[in-house]
C-alpha cells in the first residue's frame, strides 16, 4: 500500500468529518430540506350524458402533491428575519417535474419583523390552501385538493388555486388573532416568454385582498381577488374575472366542521372541467369564447371525525353557473365524497376515497362521475 492510499478507515473517518462539517454549516444557516411522496390507484367512471369512459391508472399526489423543498431563515437582528422558500413539484409515478419548472410550487425570498412579513417570488393565491401563502384549502374543507375525482371545494368554486409569478405579498402582524393579507402579481408565467411587459396592462395581472381570524378551535378567512386580462394576451378583451370567498372551520374535539362559500363573476374555466364537453360552456354558437365569462355561486360543507384511529371526511357542495351568451349553457352541479386517513407512524398514513359529482346543463342531458382514490402518503 502507497502512503498516499487511504484506508477503508481513514477514508470513513474524512467523510464523517466532512459530513459533520456540512451538517453544522446547515444548522448555523438554520436550512432544512421537506418533502411528501404520494403515491396511489385511481378509478373514474365518467357519463358525459352520451356515452360513458372507465378509467384506472396509478397516479401521483392524490391527496397532496409530491414535493420536495428547502427553506430557511437567517436572523438580521433588530428584530428582522430573512427567510427563502424553494419548492418543487414532481410526479411520482414517472419522476417528472409539474409544469416543467423546477421550482414549480414556491420560489420566494421574505422578510419578517414588527411590521409583519413581505414575500416576493413565485407564491400561491390565497385562495390556496398549501405553502406559506394558502388561506383557502384544507382550512375550509376537507377534501382540499379533490384527491383526484373526489370532489372537495374546488370542484364547486372557481379561481386559480395556484401560484402565481412575480408575486408581491404581505401579512399583518396577528392582532388578538386577526390578520390582514394583500398579494399583487406583475404577470404571469407567460410574461418573459412573450416578451410582454411585466405589470403592464399588456399581461394578466393578479391583485388580493384578505382577512384570517384564528382564535382557539376556531377559523375564518373572507377573500376578495380580481385577475386583470392583458390587452395583448385578451385579444377578445374578456372581462376581468373576480371572486370573494369566505370559510373556515370550528374544532369540537369529537370532529371539525367546515364551510366555504363564493361568489364569482366573469370567469374563464369552472373549478373542474365540465363532464359534457370541453369549453362548451363558454363557447357561443359562433365558436367564439363568452366575453363575460360564467357568473355564479358555489357552496361546500364538510366535516373530519376521528374513528379508531384514523380521520374520517365528509364533503358535500353544490354550484350554480350562468353563461353571459347562452342560457342552455348554465350549469348546476353537486357533490358528495367520503374518505378515510390512517397513520401508520407520525410520518405515513394511507387514504382511501370515494366521491361523485353531478352536472346538469340548461338544454344539454346530465352528466356524472364516480370517483375513487387509495394510496399512501410519506412526508421527510
Amino acid at each position: 500500500m502507497t502512503p498516499f492510499a487511504p484506508t477503508s478507515k481513514s477514508l470513513l473517518g474524512a467523510l464523517t468529518v466532512a459530513a459533520l462539517g456540512l451538517a453544522s454549516g446547515v444548522q448555523a444557516a438554520d436550512v432544512s430540506v421537506y418533502g411528501i411522496l404520494d403515491l396511489g390507484l385511481n378509478y373514474q367512471r365518467v357519463d358525459n350524458g352520451h356515452e360513458t369512459s372507465n378509467t384506472f391508472q396509478m397516479m401521483s399526489g392524490q391527496n397532496a402533491m409530491s414535493r420536495f423543498g428547502f427553506k430557511g431563515s437567517e436572523d438580521l437582528g433588530n428584530g428582522l428575519k430573512l427567510g427563502f422558500v424553494l419548492e418543487n413539484g414532481f410526479d411520482a409515478d414517472n419522476g417528472q417535474m409539474k409544469f416543467n419548472r423546477l421550482f414549480s410550487r414556491e420560489a420566494q425570498v421574505n422578510l419578517s419583523g414588527d411590521f409583519g412579513q413581505v414575500k416576493v417570488g413565485r407564491l400561491v393565491s390565497f385562495l390556496s390552501g398549501y405553502n406559506t401563502t394558502g388561506l383557502f384549502g384544507p382550512k375550509v374543507s376537507p377534501f382540499s385538493t379533490m384527491w383526484v375525482g373526489v370532489p372537495g371545494h374546488k370542484s364547486v368554486m372557481t379561481g386559480d388555486f395556484v401560484p402565481y409569478d412575480n408575486m408581491v405579498v404581505y401579512h399583518s402582524p396577528s392582532i388578538a388573532g386577526v390578520k390582514l393579507h394583500g398579494a399583487y402579481s406583475f404577470g404571469n408565467d407567460t410574461t418573459k416568454a412573450t416578451g410582454l411587459e411585466e405589470g403592464s396592462a399588456e399581461v394578466d395581472r393578479l391583485a388580493s385582498l384578505a382577512m384570517s381570524v384564528e382564535r382557539g378551535p376556531v377559523y375564518f378567512t373572507l377573500i376578495w381577488d380580481k385577475t386583470f386580462y392583458g390587452n395583448e394576451q385578451n385579444v377578445g378583451h374578456f372581462k376581468d374575472a373576480e371572486h370573494v370567498s369566505a370559510g373556515g372551520n370550528v374544532d369540537f374535539g369529537f370532529a371539525k366542521f367546515f364551510a366555504a362559500a363564493q361568489w364569482f363573476d366573469g370567469v374563464r374555466a369552472l373549478g373542474e372541467t365540465e363532464l359534457a364537453g370541453k369549453d362548451t360552456l363558454l363557447a357561443n354558437d359562433a365558436g367564439v369564447k363568452s366575453l363575460d365569462g360564467m357568473t355564479g355561486a358555489g357552496v361546500n360543507l364538510g366535516a373530519l371525525i376521528p374513528v379508531s384511529g384514523g380521520r374520517l371526511k365528509l364533503n358535500t357542495g353544490f354550484m350554480k353557473a350562468e353563461n353571459a351568451d347562452e342560457a342552455d349553457r348554465d350549469l348546476k352541479r353537486w357533490t358528495v365524497s367520503a374518505g378515510y386517513e390512517y397513520p401508520l407512524s407520525k410520518r405515513t398514513f394511507v387514504y382511501t376515497g370515494l366521491g361523485y359529482m353531478n352536472d346538469s346543463y340548461g338544454k344539454a342531458e346530465d352528466a356524472n362521475r364516480l370517483g375513487f382514490a387509495s394510496g399512501m402518503v410519506h412526508t421527510f
